[in-house]
């Protein structure tokens, strides 16, 4: 309600749809109803995530849950919605990605256990999903090539004081005191040291959620950036440095090839 109410103040509107990226059949709901009530799509933000889930934990269909919801679902969604953003002009997609990609950089193959079937690691898990919105931010910009009519990217927001860190950090018992809407979380005695020792760091250096935002507002919105972003990995609204995988262009079209056989279509982008 109270965006709502911010958004009219400025002359504008917001409307509210039911998502849930970790269903596919929800995106494909969702695209279907937001085709029927558009013509056309500026701007995409796949922001949505979850983070370092203590257990592994399934998808509604049977993905591990990270790589469902951080990965596969935006890769239907944008998959869905594509089709409005090349109708536009000017269109941006933003993919929000983190520096915890670099965690799997050290991966010979990270889409040899992308379901985390073999070995399940939170942080690993939460790492590899990072690493796959650039992988699919740049393969965007590869496929549609010098003519794109979307400009693609993937951003870092940094450190930000939101609940993302909930299924983690957060012991269970805290929850309610904290207000939180779903936290499962849990750390060894070790664990809740090494947090304490750098909680004062971290709450230090953290972003507002408004300071958070400011990147991918700027790359979904700027006037005249497109060309310069496209393909590109930024961080505090300029662009930054990738672990070296996250420029495999070979594992990035390999992942683009299991998204279209796990999502069940292709997705056609430009000529590739």
């Amino acid at each position: 309600a109270e965006i709502k109410e911010r958004a009219a103040a400025g002359g504008g509107s917001v409307q509210c749809m039911e998502l849930d990226l970790s269903d596919l059949s929800s995106v494909r709901r969702f695209g279907e109803e937001f085709r029927r009530g558009h013509s056309e799509l500026y701007a995409l933000v796949n922001n949505a995530g979850i983070m370092a889930l203590p257990k592994r934990q399934e998808s509604k269909d049977g993905f591990e849950r990270q790589f469902a919801v951080n990965h596969l679902g935006h890769f239907e969604l944008t998959k869905q919605l594509w089709p409005l953003l090349e109708k536009s002009e000017d269109a941006r997609l933003v993919s929000v990605s983190s520096d915890a990609h670099f965690i799997a950089a050290g991966d010979a193959d990270p889409l040899s256990d992308w379901n985390s079937e073999k070995d399940y690691q939170p942080w690993g898990a939460y790492g590899r999903s990072k690493l796959f919105n650039i992988l699919f931010a740049k393969e965007i910009a590869r496929r549609e090539g010098d003519k794109a009519k979307v400009s693609a990217c993937a951003i870092h927001p940094g450190v930000v004081k939101t609940e993302l860190g909930r299924s983690y950090f957060v012991p269970p018992e805290a929850c309610n005191s904290i207000g939180s809407v779903e936290c499962t979380g849990s750390l060894s005695p070790p664990e809740q040291l090494g947090l304490l020792a750098l909680a004062p760091v971290m709450l230090y250096s953290a972003k507002t959620p408004a300071q958070g935002a400011m990147t991918q507002v700027k790359c979904a919105a700027a006037q005249g950036i497109g060309p310069s972003i496209n393909g590109k990995y930024l961080r505090d609204c300029a662009v930054g440095d990738t672990a070296p995988i996250a420029n495999d262009a070979e594992l990035a079209g390999r992942l683009w090839a299991l998204s279209e056989k796990l999502t069940g279509s292709p997705f056609k982008v430009g000529s590739a």
